[in-house]
């Protein structure tokens, strides 16, 4: 069990959920969807932000379930949720046709899901950090959406 919620937590690193952004957007560069591309990157980029910020405000200290395992920084909002929830909503807006999109909302919920069960798992957020983390990488995936959706129509 060990493994499987280590890569989960492993998938959204800071440095590795920064490339997964970053590789969403070039490809979306890849396929002349420049503007996509950057809507995606700079969505990375506020989710890194804002959890800085909201981190450095709130400073909510991280639980000690298991001294051997250590996260550095507070705990509250979970940055790897808030980026897990951002770039799977992302995803299902900028690469997935919306007829097809009723598909794989429950495929990307669930590994949206694993990312945060693997943060409590080891101890390292409480439920109501991974929670916070959605809610705020959703917030910033919609108002991408929205930011696209206007800025498509002129």
């Amino acid at each position: 069990m060990s493994s499987f919620m280590y890569f989960w937590s492993w998938l959204f690193s800071s440095f590795v959920g920064a490339c997964l952004f970053s590789l969403f957007g070039l490809y979306l560069i890849l396929k002349k969807r420049y503007r996509d591309a950057i809507f995606v990157v700079a969505s990375g980029a506020a989710s890194a932000v804002f959890v800085k910020i909201i981190k450095a405000l709130v400073h909510r200290d991280r639980p000690r379930i298991d001294p051997s395992v250590w996260a550095d920084g507070y705990s509250f909002p979970s940055g790897h949720s808030t980026a897990a929830a951002c770039i799977g909503i992302l995803i299902l807006w900028f690469l997935v046709p919306e007829k097809k999109r009723k598909y794989f909302v429950f495929p990307v919920t669930v590994l949206v899901a694993c990312v945060g069960a693997s943060r409590i798992y080891f101890g390292v957020h409480y439920i109501s950090d991974v929670f916070a983390g959605y809610v705020l990488g959703a917030l910033i995936a919609v108002a991408t959406i929205l930011l696209d959706r206007k800025t498509k129509m002129r």
